[in-house]
């Protein structure tokens, strides 16, 4: 932010630099005066910018510059006072170079910061999903290990160790769901829609698993929801990973917004849209290898609650087919902007 502000400060003066040379040319005594004031301001501007641009650790390239175009202010100051308007052009015009080579500078400096910050939220993101994982699997441990012990067990009943046990993890499986909704409002992640959609996805199995430990459900469709959000979670850990070791990918980056712009000014998108496509086309692989899954299922089933089990199952993936479209829609509608 400093170094942007330092940067605004010196474009203005670049701009009132040109403005005085401009209005020098076939000017009078009196506003030749006036405009030696006003060279004298800018130059007083710049010397300004240029203590800022010093006490700028990454910025401290720029300000040679800004400390050559205030000499050459001062000299075209000078020349303005003496009534000598064409020995005011050169340095006038200099000073405009210098000012440039400034900004340049401080645009390269930014980048370079935009990138760091990108990294560090890249891995902080990546570190938070990391950790929302390995409870999950830790969680999903745990629900398996009850139903182990249940299917080994006489009676075929979850023991009382066992009903304690799931009580504990559907505490901590409502706890993951609270870390994947704090991602959902952090505003670096609310920009990306695939992203938000695809936690949506890992909450909704999350919901299914806690609510069939809370009903001592265990069995497959426990198992499967669980491993449904671990795959959906390694999905977006994996992305992220590939994002951190990216070099010079962005220096024409797309607009903001669900796409995954990011911000204009040369910033580089967080998430950029060639990330969420790859995410959508694992989304729709898994869709693809349920599909067919179910389709099995249901050739070998005969009792009619467990066909309307399965048939309900596919048109959850029917819709969630739908719902890959409507966001691979919003991802390239924002590529062709």
């Amino acid at each position: 932010m400093k170094m942007m502000k330092t940067a605004v400060v010196i474009m203005m003066c670049a701009g009132m630099v040109g403005s005085v040379l401009g209005q020098a040319a076939g000017s009078d005594k009196d506003s030749l005066q006036k405009l030696g004031d006003k060279q004298g301001t800018n130059h007083t501007n710049t010397i300004v910018a240029q203590k800022k641009a010093e006490s700028t650790r990454d910025a401290v390239t720029a300000a040679v510059d800004i400390r050559r175009a205030a000499d050459y202010m001062s000299d075209a100051a000078a020349a303005l006072y003496a009534i000598k308007q064409q020995q005011a052009v050169k340095p006038a015009t200099d000073a405009i170079d210098a000012i440039e080579a400034a900004i340049k500078k401080l645009e390269e400096q930014k980048k370079k910061v935009d990138d760091q910050l990108r990294d560090k939220d890249l891995a902080q993101f990546q570190k938070q999903y990391e950790e929302i994982r390995d409870r999950q699997v830790a969680v999903k441990a745990a629900s398996d290990d009850v139903e182990k012990r249940r299917t080994m067990a006489s009676d075929k009943q979850i023991d009382r160790p066992g009903l304690l046990e799931l009580s504990k993890q559907s505490k901590e499986q409502n706890d993951l769901i609270d870390m994947i909704l704090a991602l959902n409002k952090d505003e670096k992640l609310a920009e990306y829609e695939v992203i938000i959609w695809m936690n949506n996805d890992i909450k909704g199995n999350m919901d299914v698993s806690r609510e069939r430990m809370n009903r001592a459900q265990t069995g497959r469709e426990l198992a499967r929801a669980q491993q449904t959000a671990i795959d959906r979670l390694n999905d977006i850990i994996e992305a992220l990973k590939q994002e951190q070791q990216k070099k010079d990918e962005f220096e024409k980056p797309q607009g903001g917004g669900g796409g995954g712009g990011g911000g204009g000014g040369g910033k580089p998108p967080l998430i950029p849209p060639v990330t969420q496509l790859k995410l959508l086309k694992a989304m729709q692989t898994v869709v693809n290898t349920d599909t067919v899954g179910r389709a099995k299922e249901l050739e070998g089933v005969k009792v009619e609650a467990e066909k309307a089990a399965i048939k309900g199952d596919v048109a959850k993936l029917g819709k969630k087919q739908g719902e890959i479209e409507q966001m691979a829609g919003k991802v390239m509608e924002k590529l062709q902007r």
